[in-house]
């Protein structure tokens, strides 16, 4: 199963959360060595992915705004060279050397 990026940095945010409020899972965890002091700087590392999701996703967004803007001006380019090359077979239909 595809787990998303999202998807699982939120559960990781869940998790993170429910260790740090919960004394039951507190103690549980910490029979396995996770500290409160560990569990914060596993918070740490959370904030910093989070963080980086959010700016790829704005960086993939500006990507593809852009992608469009270049479309649009090279359409709108193409279309008036096509304009200049109809005027210019015109001009010069009867002159075989251009």
């Amino acid at each position: 199963m595809v787990r998303s990026t999202e998807r699982l940095l939120n559960d990781a945010r869940i998790m993170i959360n429910n260790a740090l409020t919960d004394p039951f899972i507190q103690d549980r965890l910490m029979e396995y060595g996770y500290t409160s002091d560990r569990i914060q700087a596993g918070k740490a590392l959370y904030e910093i992915a989070l963080t980086t999701l959010q700016k790829q996703q704005a960086d993939y967004g500006e990507q593809i705004s852009a992608t469009a803007a270049l479309n649009q001006a090279w359409d709108e380019a193409k279309a008036s060279y096509m304009r200049l090359v109809k005027i210019t077979r015109v001009a010069f239909k009867g002159d075989a050397g251009t």
